[in-house]
């Protein structure tokens, strides 16, 4: 009898060590799967990354931020003028930077905690509403504006003698998305704006929020 007992005792405990060892495995597995699909994700982002950009535009970026990696690039349009909007990260920080095919950059926009944004400029964002959260913060360097002469088929960039530096933020209530601008100093540049998030956007907050 003892030893059936211990027979059946055996089983058992081999039996929990079976699943025990199973579910870590699964689980395991599942945040390989997981790192894996990032993984992928990320070289198609590459991929895509690799439109043809023009040697100065690449010589900028490269003498900007020597140490970036491009993880996507998109071609705009601004009034006749063509712009490249090229997603960098640099130790670890994201950034977009927008450059014209002479080489020109336009603008700078980092992704910023709410620590780091001037006093002045936190408290008008954060009471542009006071219901609403803020999602996130970027600082934008201004190097050069778009010009339109009635003379010229197209627009133009001007080179600004020192830089502006504003911060964009996004906010977001009640399933809508709103964003602010602000100079340093507290002085609104373009007034909070709100719209409705797309479907896609509302179902990954919603995945999130689970």
């Amino acid at each position: 009898m003892m030893r059936r007992y211990g027979v059946l005792m055996g089983c058992m405990v081999a039996a929990i060590l079976f699943f025990g060892v199973a579910g870590c495995t699964a689980e395991n597995e599942g945040a390989e799967g997981k790192a894996e699909a990032k993984e992928e994700a990320k070289e198609e982002a590459k991929e895509e990354a690799k439109v043809e950009l023009p040697p100065a535009v690449a010589e900028a970026i490269k003498a900007a931020f020597p140490k970036a990696e491009i993880e996507e690039v998109e071609v705009e349009e601004e009034i006749g003028l063509t712009l490249y909007e090229v997603e960098l990260e640099q130790d670890d920080v994201e950034m977009e930077v927008e450059v014209d095919p002479d080489g020109t950059i336009a603008e700078i926009e980092t992704e910023i905690a709410q620590k780091d944004v001037p006093e002045a400029a936190l408290q008008v964002i954060q009471a542009a509403d006071a219901g609403a959260k803020i999602e996130e913060i970027e600082k934008v360097e201004i190097r050069a504006e778009v010009k339109k002469s009635p003379l010229a088929p197209a627009a133009y960039l001007v080179k600004l003698t020192v830089p502006k530096i504003v911060y964009e933020a996004e906010l977001e209530k009640d399933g809508k998305e709103g964003e602010i601008t602000v100079a340093a100093d507290g002085k609104v540049v373009e007034p909070l704006k709100w719209e409705e998030k797309e479907e896609g956007e509302k179902e990954e907050g919603e995945d999130e929020d689970e």
